[in-house]
């Protein structure tokens, strides 16, 4: 996994990031754990171009191979 962008949440709790496997991964500032969760995007592993977060951290837009996708921040926690 190689992480090719990624976007810190307005809060600053969460660190949101895209890579290179197509995943987008959800991680947590307060904690040195694994990330909170994560989200496969691309079915045929296109690196995800792009995240970043609405002013409200209720969701986060990700740019994957030609597509702009919006996704729940509450599915990915």
């Amino acid at each position: 996994m190689r992480v090719d962008t990624f976007a810190v949440s307005p809060d600053n709790t969460h660190i949101v990031t895209g890579s290179s496997d197509g995943y987008v991964r959800l991680w947590n500032l307060g904690s040195t754990d694994k990330a909170v969760n994560e989200r496969q995007i691309a079915p045929s592993i296109a690196p995800i171009g792009a995240v970043v977060y609405a002013l409200d951290s209720s969701y986060i837009l990700c740019a994957c191979d030609g597509v702009l996708y919006t996704l729940d921040k509450n599915s990915l926690a």
